[in-house]
């Protein structure tokens, strides 16, 4: 399925080339980064200079291309919710730097937030209302007990050590990318 020439995962329905976003409707899309290989170029003029300084400064290009792979599907979907140029989509950014439809991009009321692991991504949408979204490749390793006592609760630490060991993983995982 493509939308804007960016393959969304065949898992989920693409309706339309033009979306709509009700107010009481959140939108999912998953997308599968490794076809997106052929359009970088095209992806990366998508962008804006921030977004092309900050792809530059990965290290590996597999990161490199994984994010501007991202940032242009991002820039599809939204252009075809707001029915503009994906270029012409400008972000400001909070405090911890969440990207945010910047006032002048028209549709300042889409609310969006992007998560990706590896050759996949999770882009969320909805309308007047904040999202999130989170997607994590599971390590096949042992949840780190350092990571669970710095980030759940006691609550959460004593259920996660008190299951059996080989579903404590799945059970890090699931707590993990539901915060």
């Amino acid at each position: 399925m493509t939308l804007g020439g960016i393959t969304i995962g065949t898992l989920w329905h693409c309706p339309a080339e033009h979306l709509t976003l009700g107010g009481d409707e959140v939108h999912v899309w998953l997308v599968k980064l490794d076809r997106l290989e052929a359009r970088h170029e095209e992806l990366l003029l998508t962008l804006a200079e921030d977004e092309r300084s900050r792809a530059g400064r990965f290290h590996f290009q597999r990161d490199r291309d994984r994010y501007v792979a991202v940032r242009g599907s991002l820039r599809a979907l939204l252009s075809s919710y707001l029915n503009r140029e994906p270029g012409e989509l400008r972000f400001h950014y909070g405090a911890h730097g969440k990207p945010a439809l910047a006032n002048g991009s028209a549709g300042g009321s889409i609310r969006f937030n992007v998560s990706y692991s590896d050759d996949i991504a999770l882009l969320a949408f909805s309308r007047g209302r904040e999202i999130g979204v989170d997607i994590e490749r599971i390590n096949t390793e042992p949840a780190s007990e350092k990571i669970a006592e710095r980030f759940f609760s006691p609550q959460e630490v004593d259920s996660l050590f008190s299951l059996p060991s080989d579903m404590q993983t799945e059970a890090f995982f699931n707590c993990w990318t539901r915060k």
